[in-house]
């Protein structure tokens, strides 16, 4: 995602929810041959989708992956924790 670039994955998970999120490519089931020929496709096919997916893969991690925002999400729940104090 920093690179700005559209992601094809062959993943689960979090990170296949994550793309999914950014809107910045496929992602496709673990050990699924076909199912990745099929995206491979798709992408070759629809290569005009390229720097619209790379753009929103760089705003996505601009917007939750940069050292300042993890920073600032762990400033947020140390602050939590002492105001339990």
């Amino acid at each position: 995602m920093a690179a700005g670039k559209p992601i094809l994955a062959s993943i689960s998970g979090d990170t296949d929810i994550e793309i999914s999120k950014a809107k910045c490519g496929i992602c496709v089931p673990p050990n699924d041959s076909k199912c990745l020929a099929s995206a491979i496709d798709y992408m070759v096919e629809h290569r005009f989708l390229f720097d619209e997916w790379g753009l929103n893969a760089r705003h996505y991690y601009e917007s939750n992956y940069t050292l300042n925002k993890h920073i600032d999400k762990l400033e947020k729940i140390l602050l939590e924790e002492v105001m339990k104090i």
